[in-house]
């Protein structure tokens, strides 16, 4: 399957992660939604990865426009 992925602007954040594209598996709850978090507020866009969609869209809406995510299971 071919996705392209747009990141969203996020240049109104700044911080050492900005302009970057972050990759969190695991990003809709525990370690990895605290990742994604704090990655945001560093700058970053964060794409989440994991196998539960209800969660990660939920996660996702959480964190704003900077996220965005796609349910695998890897």
């Amino acid at each position: 399957m071919n996705v392209a992925f747009d990141p969203i602007d996020n240049s109104h954040a700044r911080g050492p992660l900005q302009g970057k594209v972050i990759v969190v598996t695991g990003g809709a709850r525990g370690l990895g939604a605290s990742i994604s978090a704090h990655c945001i507020q560093e700058g970053a866009t964060v794409v989440l990865v994991g196998r539960n969609l209800d969660r990660l869209s939920a996660h996702s809406a959480n964190l704003g426009k900077s996220a965005s995510f796609v349910a695998v299971d890897l």
